[in-house]
C-alpha cells in the first residue's frame, strides 16, 4: 500500500500528554484510560504482522492504558483522516506519511512535538528515519516502516529468451522489449490508485540527482521543484519505459492485488 522509500510515521496528538496525565490520574479512575488509534495495517497489508500484534501486547501489559484500534484501507484512510481532522474529530494515535503532508498537520496544530524522541527512545531508531518527520529540530512522529524496493526477475524467463539480468537502464529497457514483442508483461505494475508506480519514479530521481533533490521537495523548501533536472530526467525514463512497453497494456486500470498476481 501504503510503500526509493515508503515511510508510514506514526503521528501523534499529544501521545507524550496523554501518556503523563493517565498516569497522574490512574487512582482516580475506575476504568482504564482509552486511547484512539487509525492505521492501515489492514490484513492485505504488510504490516498486518507487525502492528496489530504489538497493540495486543500492549494492551495486555498495560491494565491502566488501553489502544482501541481501528484499521482502515490505504484509500479510504486518506479521505477519512482528512474528513476527521478538518471536524477536530482525529483520533489520539494515526498513521500518515512525512515531509509536506506531516508538515501541514505541524504547521495547522493538528499534531504534538514528541520530545523523548531526542532520548534513549530516539535511540532505538535508525536516525535517517526521523528526517521525513522533524521541522525545526523537533519530532512529531516515530517512523514505522522504512522500506526499501527490489527488482525481482524471472530467471526462466530470461535463460528462455537467452538474456541477462539487465544491469543499466538500458539492458532493462532492451529486455522489457524482448518479452513484450513476444506476448509477455515484462514488469507487474498495477497503477490505478499511482502509489506504485511513484516508487520508480522516486528511485529514478535518486539515481539521477542523489537525496538532495527529492528531500528539498518532499519537505517543500523553498525554491524546490518539480521541473528541477532530476525530476525532468525521471519523468523521461517513466515515458520511455512505458513506450518499450515495460508495464504492459493498461496498467493504469490495474489495482495493486491484481498487480500481485500477475
Amino acid at each position: 500500500m501504503q510503500k526509493t522509500r515508503k515511510m508510514i510515521l506514526f503521528c501523534t496528538l499529544a501521545l507524550s500528554m496523554i501518556l503523563t496525565l493517565s498516569a497522574g490520574h490512574v487512582e482516580a479512575r475506575q476504568s482504564p484510560t482509552v486511547i484512539t488509534m487509525w492505521h492501515i495495517a489492514v490484513e492485505s497489508d504488510s504490516f498486518y504482522s507487525v502492528l496489530p500484534p504489538a497493540i495486543e501486547r500492549f494492551n495486555a501489559t498495560h491494565t491502566d492504558v488501553q489502544i482501541e484500534a481501528q484499521a482502515i484501507q490505504n484509500d479510504a484512510f486518506k479521505t477519512q483522516i482528512q474528513v476527521a481532522i478538518a471536524a477536530g474529530e482525529q483520533p489520539d494515535i494515526f498513521m500518515t506519511w512525512g515531509g509536506g503532508l506531516l508538515q501541514s498537520y505541524v504547521e495547522g496544530g493538528v499534531v504534538r512535538e514528541i520530545p523523548e524522541l531526542d532520548g534513549e527512545l530516539g535511540a532505538n531508531f535508525i536516525p535517517g528515519g526521523f528526517a521525513p518527520s522533524t521541522f525545526d529540530g523537533k519530532h512529531y512522529a516515530v517512523p514505522a516502516n522504512l522500506a526499501g524496493v527490489f527488482l525481482y526477475y524471472n530467471k526462466d524467463l530470461f535463460e528462455q529468451f537467452d538474456l541477462s539480468a539487465p544491469a543499466t537502464w538500458d539492458e532493462l529497457i532492451s529486455s522489457c522489449e524482448t518479452f513484450s514483442e513476444n506476448g509477455i508483461i515484462p514488469i507487474a505494475l498495477g497503477n490505478v490508485n499511482r502509489w506504485t508506480g511513484s516508487f520508480w519514479f522516486m528511485n529514478l530521481v535518486l539515481r539521477s540527482g542523489g537525496p538532495e533533490p527529492f528531500m528539498n521537495a518532499f519537505n517543500r523548501v523553498d525554491g524546490a521543484s518539480f521541473t528541477d533536472p532530476a525530476f525532468v530526467e525521471a519523468g523521461v525514463k517513466i515515458q520511455e519505459a512505458v513506450e518499450a512497453g515495460c508495464f504492459g497494456e493498461g496498467f493504469n486500470g490495474v489495482d495493486y492485488p491484481d498487480e500481485q498476481l500477475l
